[in-house]
Formats: C-alpha cells, sequence, structure tokens
C-alpha cells in the first residue's frame, strides 16, 4: 500500500521521478558497477505484474525499424554464423536466420533465463532451427572457440555494461570474431588525452567506440533521426562496425 502511494506520488510529478532515478543511478553505477544492471535483467521476468505481455510485446519489436538497419550492417559481411550477446528472445537473430542461407547458423547469449526459455519456444513455433539460444554473461565466453564466428554483435547491450566489464567483453569479442564486430549502442565522438571518454546518462552508459576498441577499420553510422522514440538513442544511438 504505502508503494503503491510512493509511485502514485511520482507518477504524477514526472520531474521529481526522473530526478530521483538519476540519482538511483549514479549510486548504482558507483557501487555496483554493473552488477546492478546484471541482476536486473537477469530477475527481468520476476517484475511487475505482467511480465509474459513484456516477452510477447519484445519479440514482436521485431519490426523495430532499426533492426533491418543492423540485419543489412550484419549482411555486408557474408557470414555463414554469427554470435549475438544479449539477444533477449532472439528477433534479431529470427531476421538473420530467415534471409540466410540454408548453411547459416547463429548462438544467441543472454543473461535472462526465461528469455531463453520464451525465446526457444518462439523459434520452435516458428521453425526456426539454424539458432541456438544459451544463458549466461557476455563477458564469460572463454568456451568459445578463437575466430569461431564470422560476426559477434550486440543490440542495446553493451549500454548496461560498465567500465568494469567492459575491457573483458571486448577481449571475448575480439578473441571470438573473424570478419567484423558490430555494436548497436550509444557512441559518443570525444576524446580526451587518448583515454577512452565513458560516461553515464539515463542509466546508460555511452563510450567512444573508436578509442575502445582502437580499430583503424571502423565504420559509425548514427541511426537516422526518428529510428528511435527515445532521447537517448536519439543523441547517441549508432551501429559501430570494425571490420577484422
Amino acid at each position: 500500500m504505502f508503494v503503491d502511494s510512493i509511485r502514485s506520488f511520482l507518477l504524477k510529478h514526472p520531474h521529481l521521478h526522473a530526478w530521483i532515478q538519476k540519482v538511483l543511478g549514479f549510486i548504482e553505477a558507483k557501487f555496483l558497477g554493473t552488477r546492478g544492471r546484471e541482476w536486473y535483467w537477469a530477475t527481468r521476468h520476476l517484475h511487475g505484474k505482467k511480465t509474459n505481455t513484456y516477452w510477447e510485446a519484445y519479440s514482436r519489436s521485431i519490426s523495430h525499424p532499426h533492426r533491418k538497419l543492423l540485419i543489412d550492417k550484419i549482411f555486408s559481411y557474408q557470414p555463414k554464423n554469427v554470435l549475438e550477446i544479449g539477444c533477449n528472445t532472439g528477433p534479431n537473430l529470427f531476421l538473420l536466420a530467415k534471409n540466410a542461407n540454408s548453411t547459416f547458423n547463429a548462438l544467441g547469449i543472454d543473461i535472462n533465463p526465461q528469455a531463453i526459455k520464451e525465446g526457444k519456444n518462439w523459434l520452435e513455433k516458428e521453425r526456426v532451427n539454424n539458432v541456438e539460444l544459451k544463458c549466461g554473461l557476455g563477458d564469460e565466453l572463454e568456451y568459445l572457440p578463437d575466430k569461431s564466428f564470422d560476426v559477434v554483435f550486440s543490440d542495446a547491450t553493451v549500454i548496461y555494461i560498465g567500465p568494469d566489464k567492459i575491457a573483458r567483453l571486448i577481449k571475448n569479442m575480439l578473441r571470438i570474431a573473424r570478419k567484423a564486430i558490430i555494436f548497436s549502442e550509444w557512441n559518443i565522438e570525444k576524446s580526451t588525452n587518448n583515454k577512452i571518454p565513458v560516461f553515464f546518462d539515463e542509466m546508460h552508459w555511452v563510450y567512444n567506440y573508436r578509442l575502445l576498441v582502437n580499430n583503424p577499420d571502423i565504420e559509425i553510422n548514427p541511426y537516422p533521426p526518428g529510428t528511435f522514440s527515445s532521447k537517448g538513442w536519439e543523441k547517441y544511438g549508432a551501429i559501430v562496425a570494425f571490420k577484422l
């Protein structure tokens, strides 16, 4: 009852609500690093009263305009196989599998066990049998062999990975990928003394990928205006591709 009253009060005062969220976000990032966001996404299926509709809505987001741009970029490298870090129920992998040739295969990793379960059920229902989904963390991929996937990519995942884990994640991606690494994330083109600029905005991490990966073969394409309704994605959202 008390919690509902607080929630109702904050909803009536959106500016106060936003300020509190921002303060709590900075506290979480300062003292918990990536662990706070990992816990949130690993237990996402336990939040709220209508979690089933969340998974259904996420799978339906298959038609979101950013996906075609991302899929086209991935296909530009003519991959025989791909790895997605932070796949949720697998809409990107579904699109790739449906539009690739019969020899194509893909692996998706996600921190949330329910997302993996829902994704497997969905893919089976759609008769997609060349996509495998596993529960796991993007910075714990030592079990995957070197150069085992043509393209390794992420979509709205690294925005939740802080400086405490980002180097390990990038190291894994570079080790596993053969042709390219692609990020659909928040990028900032700003450098200071050759250090990797990073800051926290709207509960998301923003990186300078040009410095983060330190690869001269980089292509940064900001998403066109109107692709996203989120101000953060409109400001920072980009497809960042590194050819290896």
